[in-house]
C-alpha cells in the first residue's frame, strides 16, 4: 500500500523531458558583389537543440 502511494507521489511531481528546436538563419554561403546576384543565393539554417531533463521534486516528510 505504501509503495503504491509513493509511486503516485513521484508521478505527480515528474515532468517529462522534451526537445525544443530554435532556428537561426546563418549568413549566405557566398559573398555578394552585385545586387543582381542577390536572388538565388543559398542561405543556411541552423537548428539549436535545447534539451530539458526530467525534474524530480522532493517532498518533505
Amino acid at each position: 500500500m505504501f509503495i503504491f502511494a509513493d509511486i503516485l507521489l513521484i508521478n505527480a511531481c515528474l515532468y517529462p523531458s522534451y526537445f525544443k528546436f530554435h532556428m537561426r538563419w546563418l549568413h549566405s554561403v557566398t559573398r555578394i558583389t552585385y545586387l543582381s546576384k542577390l536572388i538565388g543565393i543559398p542561405s543556411l539554417a541552423a537548428f539549436l537543440k535545447l534539451e530539458l531533463f526530467r525534474v524530480y521534486k522532493r517532498s518533505r516528510l
